[in-house]
């Protein structure tokens, strides 16, 4: 799916996910889940989506004895957000996208 698709399709949570991971780094589907205040199931289901978007990517952590995915923002992905902000007016953070994510 072509980013400019995939941005006219976001909702306004997934929109938040993008954010989240960009000014976070990297976050488990229950991080995500708590910050959008919505199920596990939900977060799950939107990360999902955003990955076959292509705006996040998921990893494990091979020491990880829980099995956890942790998702972090794409090159792609922070496009999508740096070109939204611009479009909006709103600022864009000068280290949108870069913050160490420990992936």
């Amino acid at each position: 799916m072509g980013d400019q698709d995939a941005a006219r399709r976001l909702s306004p949570r997934r929109w938040r996910i993008l954010s989240y991971l960009a000014q976070h780094g990297s976050a488990s589907t229950l991080d995500v889940a708590l910050v959008c205040a919505v199920s596990r199931l939900t977060a799950h289901r939107d990360l999902v989506w955003l990955q076959e978007a292509g705006l996040v990517r998921r990893e494990r952590a091979p020491e990880d004895r829980t099995h956890t995915w942790w998702y972090g923002i794409t090159a792609e992905g922070t496009d999508v957000l740096r070109r939204a902000l611009t479009a909006s007016g709103r600022p864009v953070p000068l280290r949108l996208g870069q913050r160490p994510s420990g992936m």
